[in-house]
């Protein structure tokens, strides 16, 4: 289901939600009892972030809170007790559950204290405590999970293959299942209760949490302040995902990343953005901003790409455009020899998109944790031209090895050989994408 909502801000913002499932499919979490205090000074964990505007979300604006972060640093806590503060309108789904997950396996105590809000996806981590309270002006928001979309993000959504539409959907499923499975396991309600709070969408005060058995105690308002050294200063691992940049539609953000790099034999346009070749010479356009880890979906748009070997190309930050390339590189061949084709490490053909005509836009999932990509044409294309092919399960990646070899970082770029004009457009999260963010992955490629 797709319904518009105008927020104060006047902005038009489209919520994504699903219907539950016939047989649902329920994630089996742990149930700890009472969990003993350990005997160390305890991990302190500070959940943090403001209310966005929502077309920030839509958009992919809001900088992520990393789970994998959490979740080392509870693993690591060893005999200590965890105390988890919390002020969050929400985040990720997925990382949430991932961070309640590890909470939930910790051997010694977990609690919880809600010092502001605890909305969205923060409800996930406060479930994984012992206990749970909450000050006199806390609230409390459980919400069926839904995405948000902007005007052309929902006109994108629209044109998608049923396929695609019911990925969306499920993928909403799995998150509402999961929650169900969580408040019938840690609070003991039932699953029709579980639902009719999911579909109410309201908000809480402290009292209405407390009816509920979502917290066991309301205490005095009291600022959260700076962790100190009597909480566990020296073990407190500080997290936030505040919106530092508040973007309106359409302004480039300086966040995120351009064809900045050295670029050789093409012009650059649209705030750099563009890439355009208009010669018989090798050329190319590439970013400065290089990784070595994290997983990243951008887009590129390109158009006329004729060259024999044209294509865009996540390539060896000190590689170039006419040396040993494919030896340090993943490619997409776009141009006329292998059009479609997905190229790495020595030439070596891996998969095949299928041919590239025209106007174009290529989804571009990179996983440089496990070395592995995901090419596909939009908006509907299967990943690596493989049905079974998912980025957010690691399934079907193909290899960037070379691209990663000696540690220095790749980033994306496109690549000329033809001699009319060539272009190709980079969308590194400034605008909205035409394609779904596979689950786990940052929105965009950011500087």
């Amino acid at each position: 289901m797709i319904v518009p909502k105008i927020p104060p801000q006047g902005d038009v913002i489209y919520l994504m939600t699903a219907s539950p499932r016939k047989t649902p499919k329920f994630p089996e979490f742990p149930n700890p009892a009472r969990r003993p205090e350990g005997s160390l000074p305890p991990l302190v964990i500070n959940i943090v972030s403001e209310v966005s505007n929502g077309t920030d979300l839509a958009l992919g604006r809001i900088p992520q809170r990393n789970s994998a972060n959490f979740v080392n640093a509870i693993r690591a806590a060893g005999d200590r007790s965890i105390q988890v503060k919390i002020d969050c309108a929400g985040g990720d789904g997925d990382g949430a559950l991932q961070i309640a997950t590890a909470l939930l396996q910790h051997e010694f105590a977990v609690h919880c204290r809600i010092v502001g809000r605890c909305s969205s996806g923060a409800t996930f981590i406060a479930l994984a405590a012992d206990t749970r309270s909450i000050i006199d002006s806390g609230s409390v928001l459980v919400h069926a999970a839904c995405r948000l979309c902007t005007p052309t993000q929902y006109e994108a959504v629209r044109r998608l293959a049923a396929k695609d539409k019911q990925e969306i959907y499920d993928s909403l499923n799995d998150l509402d299942d999961a929650q169900v499975s969580l408040l019938e396991t840690r609070l003991g309600v039932s699953e029709a209760t579980a639902r009719k709070w999911l579909n109410e969408d309201r908000k809480w005060t402290a009292a209405e949490a407390l009816e509920r058995g979502f917290v066991d105690s309301i205490t005095a308002d009291m600022e959260m302040g700076v962790v100190n050294a009597e909480t566990g200063a020296n073990y407190a691992v500080e997290f936030t995902a505040v919106a530092i940049l508040k973007c309106a539609i359409g302004e480039p953000s300086s966040e995120w990343a351009t064809f900045d790099g050295v670029a050789a034999n093409t012009v650059l346009s649209n705030g750099d953005l563009t890439a355009t070749h208009n010669n018989s010479s090798t050329g190319g356009a590439r970013t400065a901003s290089i990784k070595t880890t994290g997983k990243f979906y951008y887009e590129m748009t390109v158009n006329n790409l004729n060259g024999a070997n044209s294509g865009l190309e996540f390539l060896r930050s000190t590689t170039s455009y006419a040396g040993d390339f494919l030896l340090f590189e993943t490619l997409v061949i776009v141009g006329t020899t292998f059009p479609g084709q997905i190229i790495a490490n020595s030439g070596f053909t891996f998969a095949d998109i299928g041919p590239i005509t025209g106007l174009t836009t290529i989804g571009v999932a990179v996983d440089l944790d496990h070395a592995e990509s995901w090419w596909r044409k939009l908006p509907s294309g299967d990943w690596n031209g493989d049905p079974t092919a998912d980025p957010a399960t690691t399934t079907g990646g193909i290899v960037i090895t070379g691209a990663l070899t000696g540690g220095v970082g790749a980033g994306p770029t496109c690549l000329f050989f033809g001699d009319n004009t060539e272009t190709c457009t980079a969308n590194f999260g400034a605008s909205a994408f035409v394609g779904a963010v596979p689950s786990g992955f940052t929105p965009g490629w950011t500087r």
